[in-house]
């Protein structure tokens, strides 16, 4: 039976993958920052280390007793749009890099293993354009991206000079029920829930007007253990590779349920939709090294979040 362990296992990406490996039939170790794991669990050996990736000798210390087979670096410092980077960028490294080379130490000393680390579409800068792929260049429009890059790198080194094998997965946005409220999806699923109960509440967003590639995490997640399965090793864009307009997403969805969004949505007026989209993903190297692709979209995940009770997640650290 093989043994990967999870960093930010409390995350929504984290929980995800937890869940997926233990289906899997694989043992899991979950490491997080809070003293348990939050959420029910499928059967299966599952053991938890609360563990601060700020401190990388306590990460050392599990790598070490525990000898996991893979390594999935789901860990992040992040927010919702806005959040500032600027005041926790020693934590913001120490997760996202540090933490990355007592990994990559670990497996290099294994000689063995594998790693999979989450990276985001945000290295390909604030507005990207064209056709996005694992070739486009990337630039550090913010202190996150930067980190994200700085890790990319390390793990470039690691593959060439000790033949690690090592998955960055690139991710474009990711949504479920396990997202935080104030991430834009979950704002609107929050809305549309308010118009379904007529109950007068209007939600504010910061805006309707930009694009996005939105996909489930649970789909990525799932998709990413079966990366691993096949042993991939390379830069992989996860999306769906369908580019939407913020503002005809929400319009549609509000109006699949004979509602106006504009009565239940507080957003800045909207310009003109441009006439194509001023970027589009391309997944097709994962999509054909799996033999298939993400289902849901946009409107599938908010109609999930709605019927989902319960819905939390999505700190600025998991």
């Amino acid at each position: 039976m093989p043994t990967s362990i999870v960093l930010g296992a409390n995350g929504q990406d984290g929980s995800y993958l937890c869940e997926a490996l233990l289906a899997a039939g694989e043992r899991v170790i979950g490491v997080g920052r809070q003293v348990a794991y939050a959420r029910p669990l499928p059967a299966g050996t599952f053991d938890y280390f609360q563990v601060d990736l700020c401190n990388l000798d306590a990460l050392r210390s599990v790598l070490s007793a525990e000898r996991p087979d893979n390594i999935y670096h789901v860990a992040a410092v992040h927010g919702e749009a806005g959040f500032l980077y600027e005041p926790v960028v020693a934590e913001l490294f120490s997760v996202s890099v540090l933490s990355l080379h007592v990994c990559l130490e670990y497996l290099r000393q294994l000689r063995g293993g594998r790693l999979y680390y989450a990276s985001s579409a945000k290295v390909f800068g604030a507005c990207p354009e064209g056709e996005i792929c694992e070739r486009s260049v990337k630039k550090a429009d913010c202190i996150y991206a930067a980190a994200k890059m700085a890790a990319g790198h390390l793990i470039d080194c690691y593959r060439r000079d000790h033949a690690l094998q090592a998955i960055v997965a690139v991710m474009f946005n990711h949504e479920s029920p396990r997202r935080g409220p104030g991430y834009f999806v979950p704002k609107i699923a929050a809305a549309l829930g308010h118009a379904l109960r007529d109950d007068g509440v209007v939600t504010d967003v910061n805006s309707l007007n930009f694009f996005a590639d939105w996909g489930s995490a649970r789909e990525y997640m799932d998709m990413s253990v079966r990366a691993m399965q096949l042993e991939l090793s390379g830069d992989y864009i996860l999306a769906t590779g369908k580019t939407v307009w913020a503002a005809a997403a929400v319009e549609a969805l509000f109006a699949s349920h004979g509602l106006q969004y504009s009565q239940w949505l507080n957003a800045p007026v909207v310009g003109s939709r441009p006439a194509q989209a001023t970027f589009v993903a391309n997944p097709e190297k994962l999509h054909t090294a799996l033999g298939y692709g993400p289902q849901l979209g946009f409107s599938q995940l908010v109609e999930e979040m709605v019927g989902s009770a319960g819905s939390s997640g999505g700190s600025a650290r998991d």
